[in-house]
């Protein structure tokens, strides 16, 4: 499911668009349009890092990655989805079938992007519901 959509036509080119901003310097993007938080983060990025996506062969980027197999997870385990609508790969489809047969399992779903604004640092939601995960194993 994630493999077509990133391969998806509209995908392919808004990765192509994003290597053809990437390495560029910060005045550069600026002066295109960027906001400075973006224009700093793309200036420090690598184009390559985004060949598969905007070549549409995303499946090769994904080639050593095995499925997940939960059962033979044994420890806590805190399941996290950025919103589908904002780039998060997980589809609201696929989590059900996983907190059914885990039980166990904690869930939190961000409305955030793929990303989970973890630049935020602390203040990201999704640092908060980590350690407040993290917190809960250790201070039962």
């Amino acid at each position: 499911m994630h493999i077509e959509m990133m391969n998806s036509r509209r995908q392919v080119k808004l990765f192509g668009l994003r290597r053809k901003l990437a390495g560029r310097p910060v005045e550069e993007l600026l002066r295109r349009g960027l906001p400075p938080a973006q224009a700093q983060e793309m200036s420090l990025l690598d184009p390559h890092v985004m060949d598969y996506h905007a070549e549409g062969r995303v499946e090769e980027f994904f080639a050593d990655v095995q499925d997940v197999d939960f059962d033979r997870i044994r420890c806590p385990l805190l399941l996290t989805q950025a919103s589908p609508e904002k780039g998060g790969l997980l589809q609201d489809a696929e989590i059900p079938p996983v907190l059914a047969a885990h039980p166990e399992f904690q869930f939190q779903r961000f409305e955030t992007g793929h990303d989970l604004e973890i630049e935020k640092g602390l203040k990201s939601p999704f640092w908060q519901a980590a350690l407040g995960f993290l917190d809960g194993l250790y201070f039962r």
